[in-house]
């Protein structure tokens, strides 16, 4: 029995969420926070001091449906630095008949002299959904980003492939005004010639993209290339299906990507390029998110 049109209205969800960080003294505050609908923000956590806040993003739905649209606006201020993860994978269910689409839009602004890491666990596209998403980067100059946004086409854990549905995923970084990346991924399984293809994304399901920066011009010349060749090569060897994980240069930026089977081998990998880069971009250790041990 079809849906009344009433009834699936009032099952659309259109949330958002404004983030606004300052610096106050020595600390990092979230100063700004306000929301409609099921999005919402855990208050700050410290631990690697009070300058730097981890932040975790809550969908209490666990997922979007058609119609559903998820807009997130964080904006940090001058001297403010942040790292922004989720508790959980994103997932997006398979379409009504009426095949609406599911949307999601985030906009990062990172002020002069702020540091943002953004770091949101995998988008789970199930079978036959809709779906569009699009993350905007904008720093100041003297700010630096760094970044991941990972996907996974149908649930090839459970032996379900992405078969048929629709996937539009863009990821854009502008610094001082500048664009440095505009990465668009638009997939229609009803063509499905690039998910197939070499120049597209290898039949393989799950798809990751990694960047940081910008890095100083001398501190470029003595990165620990070698290093994270050999991380990349550890998470090809023991991948069972010949991921591919590769990185290189883009400006000032290190780009790096992964295509395969397992979103977590995806972030192990991107991790172990993290730990080595951040060091030098941003004069710390790594610190994992501690929601990620729970």
């Amino acid at each position: 029995m079809s849906m009344p049109p009433s009834a699936l209205a009032a099952s659309h969800w259109h949330a958002n969420l404004q983030l606004l960080f300052r610096r106050v003294g020595s600390d990092t505050r979230l100063v700004a926070s306000r929301h409609q609908g099921p999005l919402y923000v855990q208050r700050p956590f410290y631990p690697e001091g009070r300058d730097l806040a981890h932040v975790y993003l809550l969908h209490p739905p666990g997922g979007m449906v058609s119609g559903d649209r998820l807009d997130l606006e964080l904006e940090l201020e001058e001297e403010s630095r942040v790292l922004c993860t989720t508790p959980g994978a994103g997932r997006a269910y398979r379409a009504r008949a009426d095949r609406s689409v599911q949307e999601q839009s985030n906009h990062l602004r990172v002020a002069r002299g702020s540091t943002l890491e953004w770091f949101p666990q995998e988008l789970i596209v199930f079978p036959e959904a809709q779906v569009r998403v699009k993350t905007q980067v904008e720093l100041d100059t003297d700010a630096l980003f760094a970044g991941w946004d990972i996907s996974v086409l149908g649930l090839p854990a459970s032996g379900r492939p992405f078969l048929a549905g629709r996937l539009d995923q863009r990821l854009v970084l502008l610094e001082a005004g500048k664009c440095i990346l505009n990465e668009h991924l638009r997939l229609d399984m009803a063509q499905p010639e690039l998910f197939y293809a070499r120049a597209g994304l290898h039949g393989m399901p799950v798809n990751g993209i990694f960047i940081a920066g910008p890095f100083e011009q001398s501190v470029l010349q003595s990165l620990p290339y070698e290093q994270m060749r050999e991380a990349s090569q550890v998470t090809a060897e023991n991948s069972l299906s010949s991921a591919i994980c590769r990185f290189g240069r883009l400006d000032r930026y290190i780009v790096g990507r992964y295509l395969g089977h397992c979103a977590q081998q995806a972030r192990t990998c991107f991790l172990a390029w993290w730990a080595l880069l951040r060091p030098l971009l941003m004069q710390r250790p790594l610190c994992l998110p501690a929601i990620w041990s729970t």
